[in-house]
Formats: structure tokens, sequence, C-alpha cells
């Protein structure tokens, strides 16, 4: 673990007041995969209730988790590769527990709602062959497939509604 991860994990246990401001101080690093990926799974962890126990007892803390993202994530902006890295960062969380029931889909799904994550980064996500992405994937996809088919219905009412906007050709 990079020692960014370790002082971020311990600045979450004492006072999370300043969090964004130390995360937002390293802004640029927000290009290095390793970095984006570090800080979602560092987050996450920290939402987390049950660490250490049995499988069935961990938990996320939605609106721990929902706030961080809301304060700290979305400061960032993200590109969509950007984005991706942090499915993948929580996809291989969820795989390291062994797949605690409704982890990786709470995950997901307050990353979308927080827009940290866009459907397009989902798609590419779900779409993606590479096999150093694979560890894991196909349980949390499948424990995702409802989210993922509203994220997609989603994306395809905003862009039904743009063109009602688009002028006619006459």
């Amino acid at each position: 673990m990079s020692g960014f991860c370790k002082e971020l994990q311990e600045r979450l246990k004492a006072d999370t007041s300043n969090i964004l401001l130390f995360v937002t101080d390293r802004v640029k690093d927000r290009h290095n995969t390793d970095f984006v990926r570090g800080l979602v799974t560092t987050l996450a962890e920290a939402c987390i209730d049950g660490l250490g126990g049995p499988v069935e007892a961990i938990k996320l803390n939605e609106e721990k988790f929902s706030n961080l993202c809301m304060d700290i994530l979305t400061e960032l902006e993200f590109t969509t590769a950007q984005e991706i890295q942090c499915i993948l960062s929580i996809q291989l969380l969820s795989t390291k527990l062994e797949h605690p029931v409704g982890l990786f889909i709470g995950l997901l799904n307050q990353l979308y709602q927080s827009d940290v994550v866009k459907y397009p980064a989902t798609k590419e996500w779900k779409d993606d062959t590479q096999a150093d992405n694979q560890s894991g994937k196909g349980v949390c996809v499948a424990a995702s497939s409802h989210l993922l088919v509203e994220i997609a219905e989603q994306f395809d009412e905003g862009a039904d509604n743009d063109d009602d906007d688009a002028p006619l050709n006459n």
C-alpha cells in the first residue's frame, strides 16, 4: 500500500474534516491508475463494517460511503477511464473479501448516485475482456446486473429526451 493510502487510512480513522484538502492536494496524481484504485479502495474500506470477521458480517455503511463520495470523489471529476478504475477497484475489493452479499452493488450504486461513475464507464467495464481485469468480475456483474440495466435505461431515456429537443428537419 502506498504512503498516500496509509496516511489516508490514518486520517479517516481520526479526523475526517481535512480529508478533502488532503486528497485534492494530490489531484495531479488522479491520472495515475494506482492512485485512483488506492483512493477508492481506501475510502471503501473505511466504510465497511465487519472487516476481519466472517464474510456474512461484512456490510457497507452506505451513508458514510455516500458522504465520502460526495465530499471527495466528485471533486476529482474523473474521466471515463478513471471511472472504470473506480469500478475495477471495488470489483477487486469485493473479490478480496470473498464477495459479501450486497457489497459490490452497494458500492457501485453509491458511486453512480453520486455521479462519480456514469453509464459509459459501467458499459465499458462490463464489456471489458482484458485478462488482468477478470478476477471476480463474473460474480460482480451477476450481482449488479439489475443495477447495470437500470443505468443503461436511464442513459437511453436521457438520450431520447435529448432527441426531443433537437430541431426537426422538414
